[in-house]
């Protein structure tokens, strides 16, 4: 009896806890091409202050002239990732990134939560 109280306080100490400090940051943007819409989702988890993984997402629906090229984007999208689907309207496509995405706005690893929000929301973001 005293080993199944003691083994439930333990899973419950471990989901009161987590397993770290995890944060998540999600963030999004839309842009406009050629008569086609890109809406970019990424996500951000960091982890003890670091950032842990991240992942964007791609939904892109393609204007009637881009449409006829469609095939040699999903293809050219695929020498990147092996996460790209053909939808109805265009292509959706999930890239697996790492830290190294924020060099070139001079932000490491080691950025705080607040700080990758910030950078992302100068690029024209918009994060919760």
């Amino acid at each position: 009896m005293k080993n199944k109280i003691g083994l439930i306080l333990l899973i419950s100490l471990v989901f009161l806890t987590g397993c770290g400090n995890t944060k998540t940051l999600n963030c999004s943007v839309t842009s406009k091409e050629e008569g086609g819409e890109t809406v970019s989702n990424l996500r951000i988890k960091i982890k003890d202050n670091k950032i842990d993984d991240m992942r964007l997402t791609l939904n892109m629906t393609l204007s009637p002239e881009q449409k006829a090229y469609k095939q040699t984007i999903i293809e050219q999208m695929q020498q990147k990732t092996d996460r790209v689907y053909a939808t109805n309207d265009g292509i959706k496509a999930i890239f697996g990134m790492d830290s190294s995405y924020f060099d070139n706005f001079g932000i490491s690893k080691d950025a705080k939560i607040g700080e990758v929000k910030q950078v992302l929301e100068l690029q024209g973001y918009t994060c919760e």
